[in-house]
């Protein structure tokens, strides 16, 4: 259990830069954010319907001065390294040869600002005031609110799963408001290419998606109600399950029966809980399958992941999952698929156990996991479109089941559009 905290705030801090801001960043300049501050601050207050009582220090640096901040709160130390590369191989997620190096990459050079509560203050890279650094101090400023009216510290040890829910609240607010500013203001982020990373997806996802659902979630929850998206601070969601299903009634799902360490053979080293979104993406992509990560991430109630060391040194995983009642043969579906496509997995009820093959032969690559990432990501989209309820879930599945859900989402109405009237029609 050493490993634990090392490892979820590497992952935190690492995957933040991963997809935050895929932009071309232009060359540093001289040119000063403050005339821009301001103004910001304005949005932000009058969107949120709140004050910041304090004066919130902007800290323009250059390139070496802010990498050299993101850089040293990404850093992990070589024996974490190794076990974090072992562990996401046993989830079937290939790792790069040169771990330290591939995150290091990943977190270098794409985050324009952060907030940061030991600091009270953002800090912002040195490049000119235009609208996609107006548009980052948005979003800091939300989280310098955030920080003063709620608090982002003093939540005690969290999960893996726990620290997802409520980074998602946190990021999805601050991204609600800050898309907020961008339509206010006809300003479009321009991604050019595709994103490439060396990143296991399970990295990816711990990132990624509060600032992808996270948005959904509050949009979902408030409806842009001030007095709704304060009253999330006081109930922030236990679950990144219940950020994508809020629907349910979360308070008496049920939980596993607790493993016994004694008959694991080996020392235990992380106990954790990995969560129904994890869960969602592994499945889909070891699988090749979003649909069937869909449906058995639907399933998820609640988890027990761990993760020990077997006499002969290698490295396994114990994911013990409970399903939603009446879902326990949906989630068996899933798993026994899923470990079917691990190189060393067995699944007994509901309970994985994998172990890492310490090749990548069969494993999923990066890219395969950004493509995952991307299908299982607009059936998010798509369910809160489609009311996020019970039926829309449903039609995520069947449209999922397609292939063709990214298609329909760009669409000029994908309300509209004949699938998705089949797939609302074949779950009424």
């Amino acid at each position: 259990m050493r490993w634990a905290t090392a490892i979820a705030a590497g992952c935190a801090v690492v995957l933040i830069a991963a997809v935050l801001y895929t932009v071309t960043r232009p060359e540093p300049s001289a040119a000063s954010v403050e005339a821009v501050v301001s103004d910001a601050m304005a949005f932000v207050e009058q969107t949120r319907g709140l004050e910041l009582e304090r004066a919130v220090p902007v800290h323009i640096m250059n390139d070496a001065e802010f990498e050299q901040i993101t850089g040293a709160d990404a850093s992990l130390d070589d024996e974490a390294l190794v076990l974090l590369a072992a562990q996401q191989r046993a989830l079937g997620m290939a790792t790069p040869a040169d771990f330290a190096e591939a995150l290091e990459s990943d977190a270098d050079t794409n985050i324009l600002g952060l907030y940061t509560h030991r600091s009270q203050s953002i800090m912002v890279r040195d490049v000119p005031a235009d609208d996609a650094l107006t548009a980052t101090i948005v979003h800091e400023l939300v989280h310098a609110l955030q920080d003063e009216h709620f608090s982002l510290t003093g939540r005690g040890e969290m999960t893996s799963d726990e620290s997802m829910a409520f980074s998602s609240l946190i990021e999805g607010e601050a991204s609600y408001v800050m898309h907020a500013w961008s339509d206010a203001n006809g300003y479009t982020e321009e991604n050019e290419g595709d994103y490439e990373t060396q990143i296991p997806l399970g990295m990816i996802v711990s990132g990624t998606m509060p600032y992808i659902v996270g948005p959904i979630y509050v949009a979902t929850e408030t409806e842009g109600d001030i007095e709704a998206m304060n009253a999330l601070h006081g109930s922030p969601p236990r679950s990144s399950a219940q950020v994508v299903r809020p629907w349910l009634e979360w308070d008496d799902q049920p939980s596993p029966t607790p493993i016994r360490f004694d008959d694991l053979d080996g020392e235990v080293l992380i106990v954790d809980s990995w969560g129904g979104i994890q869960l969602t993406m592994a499945v889909a992509a070891v699988t090749g399958d979003p649909a069937l990560g869909w449906t058995t991430g639907a399933a998820w109630a609640n988890d027990e992941f761990i993760t020990f060391e077997r006499s002969d040194s290698t490295v396994c995983v114990v994911w013990n999952i409970a399903a939603r009642v009446g879902y326990r043969g949906q989630l068996q579906e899933g798993l026994e698929a899923y470990a079917e496509a691990l190189p060393d997995a067995s699944v007994v009820g509901t309970t994985l156990t994998s172990c890492d093959p310490e090749t990548p032969d069969g494993l999923v690559g990066p890219s395969a996991g950004i493509d995952t990432l991307i299908h299982v990501s607009t059936g998010m989209a798509m369910l809160s479109y489609l009311g996020a309820d019970e039926s829309a879930d449903c039609a995520v599945t069947r449209l999922l089941e397609t292939g063709e859900l990214e298609t329909i989402w760009y669409s000029d109405d994908p309300l509209a559009h004949p699938t998705t009237i089949e797939a609302i029609g074949s779950c009424a």
